[in-house]
């Protein structure tokens, strides 16, 4: 499952970090829609997730990472990819002000 930390400065910017550990390498991007989706669904403290008005930027990154299993049987050991991806946008009331 993927894990999801954001902040909002004062309604004028977002910024997000979204974790992963998947079995395949990525072969599209994580968009801004799928993490803003993760943060409403992370979010629960009730802190509401603003809607995106203006994207300034979004990276993602994908490395292999050997995993070891606890138990030689385990069908857990091997290639996994650590995904993470960092979006920054400006909400979308505060992009109609500007």
């Amino acid at each position: 499952m993927a894990e999801v930390k954001f902040h909002v400065w004062e309604g004028k910017m977002v910024h997000a970090v979204y974790s992963d550990v998947v079995d395949a390498p990525l072969t599209a991007g994580i968009t801004a829609e799928e993490i803003i989706s993760a943060m409403s669904e992370s979010s629960e403290s009730g802190v509401e997730v603003p809607a995106m008005g203006e994207l300034r930027a979004l990276n993602t990154h994908c490395k292999p990472v050997l995993v070891a299993a606890e138990d030689e049987e385990s069908e857990s050991a091997g290639q996994k990819y650590v995904v993470r991806a960092v979006l920054r946008y400006v909400p979308e009331a505060e992009s109609e002000s500007l």
